[in-house]
């Protein structure tokens, strides 16, 4: 019994066999590792950048309010301090935006949209209270649509790039964005420099011309894109019918308007828009009966 008892505590225990980790393994929890501490030192700043923004804007809204605000209305210094606020948050915007974000690490795309819109916001509140009143109706609309194009342009140009469709752009896309942007051009210059010499109603009238004329060239460019299928409406009816619209709009306007109100013209604009919308309505639900009609009959 002691013999059999000797060989149990002299008997060598087997060895534990130390567990196998993958390949790559202690690397890759480093790797880890050291992307988390990135990270937090990462938030740290970012968190730090945000606070001393907070404070610089705050220290510019006091100083503002002490040495300059008595020399504006209230309604300029609300627009100086709610475009300065506008902008930090866009700085920060852009401090706290992922560099590898968005497709194909466009994290710098993000940022110039981020930035180039709250710019273009904190210049319109600035330019309402500051300068609106130097200038006509027409020209405000002209600083209002340069600027928008402007915004566009920046925007397009840095996405043009990672956008799917436009990686490769086929010709009539180029001639469809040039159209739109020498439309766009041309009614600023117009806007600017011929408006005034003009009533509402007859500006009104070009504008929806000029549209109509765009619309009826883009329709060109682009009619190799658009889909017929018997089965449904034709995608040619509503665009005729739009057009049609739109030269209602410009016959009355330019010829019709000027001895009315705003209000009564108003109210020929809503009266011409639901009868063409209605021609349109007719016309499809006719159509949808035809080919019910033909299915059944199949």
């Amino acid at each position: 019994m002691s013999d059999d008892a000797s060989d149990t505590t002299h008997r060598e225990e087997p060895e534990e066999e130390e567990p196998e980790f993958p390949e790559g393994a202690d690397e890759f929890v480093e790797e880890s590792r050291r992307k988390r501490h990135e990270r937090r030192a990462s938030g740290r700043g970012k968190g730090n950048a945000t606070f001393a923004s907070f404070l610089v804007w705050a220290a510019f809204v006091i100083l503002w309010l002490f040495f300059f605000a008595s020399g504006f209305g209230i309604f300029e210094n609300i627009a100086v301090a709610l475009s300065s606020f506008i902008l930090v948050g866009g700085i920060l915007g852009a401090i706290w935006t992922p560099s590898d974000a968005g497709p194909e690490g466009a994290g710098w795309r993000i940022n110039i949209s981020i930035m180039s819109g709250v710019i273009w916001l904190a210049f319109i509140i600035l330019w309402l209270p500051f300068w609106m009143e130097s200038y006509t109706l027409y020209q405000n609309l002209a600083v209002l649509l340069g600027s928008t194009l402007l915004l566009i342009l920046v925007n397009s140009s840095s996405w043009v790039g990672v956008a799917p469709t436009m990686a490769v752009m086929k010709s009539r896309n180029v001639a469809g964005s040039v159209v739109f942007l020498v439309w766009i051009v041309l009614s600023i210059y117009w806007l600017w420099f011929e408006a005034g010499g003009y009533v509402w109603e007859q500006n009104f009238a070009l504008g929806v011309l000029s549209l109509l004329i765009v619309l009826i060239v883009e329709t060109a460019i682009f009619r190799s894109s658009i889909e017929v299928s018997p089965d449904i409406v034709s995608p040619y009816v509503p665009v005729g019918l739009l057009f049609a619209w739109l030269a209602t709009l410009f016959v009355w306007f330019w010829f019709f308007g000027e001895p009315f109100t705003g209000y009564q013209n108003i109210a020929v604009f809503f009266a011409s828009m639901l009868l063409y919308a209605g021609i349109g309505y007719l016309y499809a639900m006719r159509r949808r009966d035809t080919v019910e009609d033909l299915a059944w009959e199949e």
